[in-house]
Formats: structure tokens, sequence, C-alpha cells
């Protein structure tokens, strides 16, 4: 049978709103009934049915007939259960340096790869302070505006990351002072200083300071991010920074010796 422009249009359309609202329940997390997926996505009451209905099927979405409720499945629990902890698992030393970091800073610990023109975080070491920044295990942001993007830059050939910021312009404009010169400055100054630091970019009141593991791990670069309150962080940039660099040198010391 002959596939159309339309089937795949609309298979497409299927896959990226089915991807959406499970993101969307992440957000919220917490049942939800089929009015207010409605209002939350955009979407036509029938295709948001039709959409629900195909994933309480697929056993992806457990549907309270007496709530008139919906959420995601133990299913979907499991399917990426195991990719956070991917870089982790069986590498004692990454998890070490997780650790050291996050018992000598007291904040939130956060791991950084790229993906594409963006920063994702894979994995997230929680703070055990009352006032905390924890970013979503997952999350995205453009690599160009975060101090995390600009330390996984640092580890690239000038050539490569002028292609970055070139497509970053292509995808994004110039928005928000997106620019050759201000991102090479920005890389620039991690690869001076060792590290990075940004803060009320995303949100108010919380910044990262950042620095890029001097090796790759599982073939990818990654920097490792130390986030909270700018109320500590701007008292404790110089301190953290250091931190940051000395954890991640005795942290390649470790992998050069084995």
């Amino acid at each position: 049978m002959k596939t159309t422009t339309s089937t795949i249009q609309n298979t497409v359309k299927s896959a990226s709103r089915a991807l959406e609202l499970l993101a969307h329940f992440d957000q919220v997390r917490r049942p939800l009934p089929l009015n207010q997926i409605v209002t939350a996505l955009g979407y036509p009451v029938s295709s948001a049915a039709v959409l629900l209905r195909s994933l309480v099927t697929l056993g992806y979405l457990h549907h309270d007939r007496a709530a008139r409720t919906y959420m995601p499945s133990l299913k979907v629990a499991r399917l990426a259960s195991w990719v956070g902890d991917y870089f982790l698992e069986g590498d004692a030393d990454i998890a070490a340096l997780v650790a050291q970091l996050q018992d000598k800073s007291g904040e939130t610990i956060i791991v950084a790869v790229r993906n594409s023109l963006h920063v994702q975080y894979v994995h997230v070491a929680s703070s055990r302070a009352a006032l905390q920044f924890v970013p979503q295990i997952g999350a995205m942001r453009p690599l160009w505006q975060t101090p995390t993007g600009w330390c996984l830059m640092s580890r690239l050939l000038d050539e490569e990351i002028e292609s970055l910021v070139k497509r970053s312009i292509a995808e994004f404009g110039t928005q928000s002072g997106l620019n050759m010169a201000g991102v090479k400055a920005s890389v620039e100054q991690v690869r001076k200083a060792g590290f990075a630091y940004s803060a009320n970019r995303f949100h108010q009141g919380v910044g990262i300071i950042a620095a890029p593991l001097l090796r790759q791990v599982r073939g990818m670069n990654v920097a490792m991010g130390i986030g909270g309150p700018t109320s500590r962080l701007d008292r404790n940039e110089a301190s953290f920074g250091a931190l940051l660099r000395t954890e991640i040198s005795a942290w390649d010391r470790r992998r050069r010796a084995r």
C-alpha cells in the first residue's frame, strides 16, 4: 500500500501529540480529565479523545472511569527509567564525582550533555536544603544560553562552535542576544576560568555554575553543574568554581590511572 504525504504528516502529528501529552503529565504530576488536557494543550476535543483512548489501549495511560481522569501507567514509568542512570550505572567514578560535588557544595548537582542544539539534563541529584533548585531530568535548554552549554562547546573545535552557532541562529533567530561574538566570548571564558556561571535566565532567583569534564563519557562531552538559589550561588561563585575544577581534575586522574 502506497504511503501518502498526508498519512506521514498525520503519523508525525500523532506521535508529537503523544509525547507532548506525556511531557505535560510530567509537569503537572497528577491525573487529568479530558477537558483540562484539551485546555492545556490546545487539541480539538475529538482528537484528544482518540489519542487518549489509543494510549489507554496500548497500556501507556490509566483511565479512571469513575473519576473520568487519565494518568501515565507504570509502563511509561519503566520505559526510560534507565536513561538517567546510564551515565552512572556501572561507572563508580562518575557516581563518586556527583556524590562529592553534592556533599561539598550542599546544592543540586546536574549532569548535562548536548542534544543537537540543546543542552539536556540527564541526571539530577537534589540538594538537601529547604530552598533548592531542582530541574527536571530530561529538561532541555538552548546550547548557547546556558553555562552547561558553554562548557560543552568549550570542548569543541572553533569551527564546530561556529557551525553550531550558525545553526542556532537559523533555528532561533537573533533573539535574546544570540550572536557569534557573544557565544564565542562565553566559551572562551570557560576555557580561561575553567567554569561558567549564569543566573536568572530561565527562572528568577536561580542559577547554575558549571564546568566541563576533561574527557568524554560514553562517547559524549559532559558538563557538571551546581544549581541553586542566587542568594547562595552569588556568594559562592569562586569557591564552587574551584570545587568543580578540583573534583573534575581528581576524576580525570582516576580515569587516566585505569
